[in-house]
Parts: C-alpha cells; sequence; structure tokens
C-alpha cells in the first residue's frame, strides 16, 4: 500500500498519485507541534475508513457496533463526571 500524505495537491498531481495507487490523505494545512493530535486524528480517520472500508461485511458491521458501543460509553462517563462534580 502507498500512501501520499501532504498539505495540498493540485488536481493533477492528485490526479497522477491515484493513477499511481497512491491512497492520498490531504491535510489541508501544515502538521507542526502544535497541531499534531489533530493531523493524527485526520490520518487515523482516513486510514481506519479505508481499512474498515476493505473489510468483510461481517466485520464492518462488528465495526460500527464497536463504535456505537464506545461512543455511548463515551457519552456515560462525561454524565459520570459531571455528577460527581456536585
Amino acid at each position: 500500500m502507498k500512501i501520499f500524505v501532504c498539505k495540498e495537491l493540485t488536481d493533477p498531481a492528485r490526479e497522477t498519485a491515484l493513477a499511481d495507487g497512491f491512497t492520498v490523505i490531504e491535510l489541508k494545512e501544515k502538521a507542526n507541534s502544535e497541531n499534531a493530535d489533530e493531523i493524527a486524528e485526520i490520518i487515523y480517520n482516513h486510514l481506519n475508513e479505508l481499512f474498515t472500508g476493505i473489510a468483510p461485511p461481517e466485520l464492518q458491521r462488528i465495526a460500527k457496533e464497536a463504535k456505537a458501543i464506545s461512543e455511548k460509553l463515551k457519552s456515560l462517563v462525561d454524565e459520570l463526571d459531571k455528577l460527581t462534580k456536585y
């Protein structure tokens, strides 16, 4: 797998990279120490979407369920945090 991570590409450069078999991840901003977490999340989400998309349907279903459960648990943690602050 060939992955090209960059700030931004021109349309011809993007088309060439895709035609050459690259997965292109455009960040829209230059990576630096101040936005490292945001950049890592962009890359993670893109790769997660890519790998989930090529997974068998049953695995995709399980991944969606796991994500929903994770989001619900996060919501419950937030609610518990609010309740314990009183």
